[in-house]
């Protein structure tokens, strides 16, 4: 349970850190692009620093984004005890399997309604659900 959160919550954070670093790649990005419009250069950096800060930050953003919505799917998909899981068509071992006809003694699924050699129906019991 608790590392099931802790997977959540580092892949919300991951998601959020993604769009930190986006703002500035983009605030970056516009400022190569005045830089490029300026001569080569914007407040005393060139185009070039400003277009390298730029996918720095871009890089970082996507490979935080990919972590945290991997971090954030392992969350949600793993279970929380797998000792305690059980499917629900699982019965108890010490439950039978079969059931034997009253008529032919052929021995049918206990879900059975009817008998599948000579076609005896079995009384239908209701089961708690």
């Amino acid at each position: 349970m608790q590392a099931r959160l802790v997977l959540r919550a580092l892949g919300a954070a991951g998601i959020i850190l993604a769009v930190v670093f986006a703002v500035p790649a983009q605030i970056d990005s516009i400022k190569a692009g005045y830089a490029k419009n300026d001569l080569g250069s914007w407040g005393g950096v060139s185009y070039v620093q400003w277009e390298s800060w730029a996918q720095f930050y871009w890089t970082v953003a996507v490979i935080v984004l990919v972590l945290g919505v991997v971090l954030l799917a392992a969350g949600y998909l793993i279970a929380e005890d797998a000792s305690t899981v059980q499917l629900p068509s699982a019965r108890p071992p010490d439950e039978p399997r079969s059931k034997t006809c009253p008529i032919c003694g052929t021995s049918v699924m206990i879900e059975a309604v009817r008998c599948k050699n000579c076609r005896h129906e079995f009384a239908r019991l209701k089961r708690p659900v």
